[in-house]
């Protein structure tokens, strides 16, 4: 049996690569192919916009539909450029976006599988988005409410890009996206339409990290945008029921972005003000004692290299510098393990190089005993 401990450091770590969540550059992968990972997040921002302006939930990015937006994308490359009439969305074993997820193991509502597909060929995301508002059915399937979920895969093709949006719902998983700049959540129901699945809340209840209520009632009315106490911190639990079934997403407000290209504001301080004597009072200052000096607070620094996080389950880094980063010679010094370099327990991470970590990806690690 497998138990979760709750002492990093003591078990096995297992490395998984998450997807970025803010502006990165053009990346080369292993087959040559100059993958666009901004034009991607780019994709991703004005998809959502575009959802949000219809009155829809935005959707999440998966890093499952990134695999298959990218394997059909670059089945399609080696057409390129297009000369004749092509079907984008057949691979080369006849199979469709449905099939191939399913195939891929794609959770599905019993036997149907809510999957589709969106591509596009044009020198920019202002012309993708054009084409796919003026075609009655590729706006049907990006503005299709059931939705919630994306994948994107951008190919450059000299001053051109192959775009590929694989888009599907999973039963249960309801995410939720945060808008930094309004302090904002972006809540989904599953309306896939499968009549068995159909969650239509009616409450929600946000929980910060340590399980306390962040608002004054039990629980608030349910709405599609939320917005975040005050009192929220990095991490909040949003729990939706419907009076009958109940389901709880987690949300990382520095990850779960709604428009991953949009800056994060940078928080504002206003001083306090200064008590000031009226010069008319004559008053008798006694002598002050002698204190000890103390190490005055400093304000929390926004321009690390590395962001890390964790708790009892994960750490998580983060490249925050904006550059490709040498993550081997990093050390983690716990009781438990004493002195680590990453090189010595993580060794290589899925689809990736810790000598070339890419900026603004994840890296994140969990711990696991084996029984």
């Amino acid at each position: 049996m497998r138990k979760y401990t709750r002492y990093l450091g003591l078990f096995v770590f297992v490395v998984v690569l998450l997807s970025a969540v803010a502006t990165i550059p053009t990346l080369v992968q292993e087959d040559g192919l100059p993958r666009d990972l901004e034009t991607e997040i780019e994709t991703m921002t004005e998809i959502n916009r575009w959802r949000i302006r219809r009155g829809l939930s935005p959707m999440a990015r998966n890093p499952d539909l990134d695999f298959l937006a990218m394997q059909q994308a670059e089945y399609m490359y080696s057409d390129l450029p297009f000369t004749n009439t092509v079907d984008f969305h057949t691979d080369q074993f006849g199979d469709g976006p449905a099939a191939r997820a399913r195939l891929f193991g794609w959770p599905g509502y019993d036997f149907n599988t809510f999957v589709a597909e969106i591509a596009a060929y044009y020198p920019n995301v202002a012309g993708a988005m054009n084409f796919w508002q003026h075609s009655p059915i590729h706006s049907a399937t990006a503005t299709n409410p059931g939705y919630r979920e994306m994948g994107i895969a951008v190919i450059q093709n000299g001053n051109w890009k192959l775009f590929y949006v694989v888009v599907g719902s999973r039963p249960g998983v309801l995410p939720v996206l945060y808008d930094p700049q309004r302090r904002t959540l972006f809540l989904s129901t599953d309306q896939s339409g499968f009549a068995n699945f159909d969650f239509r809340p009616s409450r929600v209840r946000l929980l910060d990290e340590g399980g306390n209520i962040l608002h004054d009632s039990p629980w608030l009315v349910w709405d599609s945008r939320i917005r975040v106490p005050d009192s929220a911190t990095n991490t909040i639990t949003v729990i939706m029921t419907d009076g009958v079934l109940e389901y709880s997403t987690v949300v990382n407000l520095y990850e779960s972005r709604a428009f991953p290209s949009e800056p994060t504001p940078v928080p504002t301080f206003t001083p306090a003000a200064t008590a000031t004597r009226d010069p008319r009072i004559a008053t008798a200052t006694p002598m002050p004692p002698t204190l000890t000096p103390s190490v005055t607070p400093q304000a929390v620094r926004d321009d690390y290299d590395i962001i890390l996080t964790y708790n009892t389950d994960a750490i998580t880094l983060r490249n925050k510098s904006g550059e490709v980063l040498d993550m081997s010679p990093l050390v983690f010094v716990s009781p438990d393990i004493g002195t680590a370099y990453t090189s010595t327990f993580m060794g290589a991470y899925y689809e990736g190089d810790l000598t070339a970590f890419p900026p603004n990806f994840c890296m994140q690690m969990w711990s696991f005993a084996l029984d």
